[in-house]
């Protein structure tokens, strides 16, 4: 596979195995991780050749040989959704498939409706245009909350984004979070599965409802002063809010989160 990071534009590059011998391209791609929907956007755009020649989906299948070459390329997306801003971004880990970026605490991590200005989507664009080129394009994997600091997935191209989200749903990425709650938490450590909803009466805060949807959450205490208690705490789903609902929702709310009566640096 190609791992070229100088690379003009994104793109992955397999040869065909003696055991996928056999195999149509559409096939082929579906194994190495692309998804249907992917494959066919990027056959319709002229992004797949096959031996250095376009392929296209329909008429015959094209049947695979060993030692065949697959290269996919994938164009700029169509539309361009945040504007760079060329300030900080600290990269923690790069390849030709992902970013590993540091959130710092108050940053947004993609643009809103009704604020478009800085965020860490906009930032990561704008050095990707700097290192990379116009044809890079950053693709959230996942999301932290904006008071919320932390290391950030972005993948690099729409098979990376595809490939990593998969691999989060089905738990092979694990997210680890420190918080320090306020109070005594009884509990030194356990598993939290409340559902988790949008309350009725606003767009932002979320709540534990039966009805809700499932979550899952463990943790464990790693200190304790009796008037606040560090948790470390590993998320089996992604919601809205999750650690900061869950916690709240037991008497020990994240400290300085006033959204969830933590304090009066919340947000």
């Amino acid at each position: 596979m190609n791992r070229d990071m100088r690379a003009l534009v994104p793109g992955v590059s397999f040869r065909v195995t003696a055991w996928e011998t056999g195999k149509d391209v559409r096939a082929f791609l579906r194994g190495r991780g692309f998804s249907r929907r992917l494959v066919r956007q990027l056959a319709e755009m002229g992004g797949v050749r096959v031996d250095g020649r376009p392929w296209t989906p329909g008429g015959r299948p094209l049947v695979l040989a060993s030692g065949q070459r697959v290269e996919v390329v994938f164009p700029l997306p169509p539309e361009r959704r945040v504007e760079p801003v060329s300030r900080p971004v600290t990269v923690a880990y790069e390849d030709a498939d992902v970013l590993v970026v540091d959130k710092l605490p108050g940053l947004l991590v993609h643009p809103l409706p009704w604020e478009r200005g800085d965020s860490l989507l906009s930032r990561v664009y704008a050095y990707l245009l700097s290192t990379r080129g116009p044809a890079w394009y950053p693709h959230l994997v996942h999301r932290l909350d904006r008071p919320t600091s932390g290391l950030v997935l972005v993948a690099l191209h729409p098979w990376a984004k595809y490939a990593l989200s998969r691999a989060l749903v089905a738990g092979r990425v694990r997210r680890v979070y420190a918080a320090l709650l306020a109070g005594d938490l009884p509990a030194d450590a356990g598993t939290i599965e409340e559902g988790i909803c949008r309350r009725e009466d606003s767009l932002l805060v979320r709540e534990v409802h039966p009805q809700g949807r499932p979550t899952k959450m463990s943790f464990r205490v790693v200190w304790r002063c009796g008037r606040a208690t560090w948790v470390r705490a590993i998320l089996g789903s992604g919601r809205t809010h999750q650690i900061r609902v869950h916690f709240s929702s037991l008497g020990h709310p994240v400290l300085g989160d006033s959204l969830y009566g933590g304090g009066d640096k919340g947000g």
